[in-house]
């Protein structure tokens, strides 16, 4: 069987039924690829645009304009409550605990516990009984 498809690059030429059929399959993984490609494009940009609006509201956020960078020094230079503190200084400030190398417990306290004993510490006072 031959068929005259003048939509072909055949232009006018026979071509087989088989030739056709299978210049329509290749015709329609072409447009199922564009289709593809084209949800892809679709999906990058759709992307890129939520990233530059994230960015521009995490701008916002950090009040940082995006054509200026703030160096370390700059930004410590404009914040006029820094104090570089010495060794010395920080560890007046922030005392710490002993270092459990350091530290002697006395193991000839006598200090007896009695462990059987019921204190009332934790009970709750028994409301008076209305006779």
């Amino acid at each position: 069987m031959t068929s005259d498809m003048s939509d072909t690059h055949y232009h006018g030429e026979e071509i087989s039924a088989d030739t056709y059929t299978t210049l329509r399959r290749y015709q329609f993984n072409l447009e199922s690829l564009e289709e593809r490609l084209e949800r892809m494009e679709n999906t990058t940009a759709t992307m890129k645009e939520k990233w530059r609006r994230g960015d521009e509201a995490m701008r916002d956020f950090t009040g940082i304009p995006e054509h200026r960078s703030t160096t370390p020094t700059e930004s410590t230079a404009s914040c006029n409550a820094v104090k570089i503190l010495t060794h010395k200084e920080f560890a007046a400030k922030h005392s710490h605990p002993p270092s459990p190398d350091n530290v002697r417990i006395d193991r000839h306290a006598n200090s007896n516990i009695n462990r059987h004993s019921e204190d009332n510490i934790d009970r709750q006072p028994s409301p008076p009984i209305d006779r």
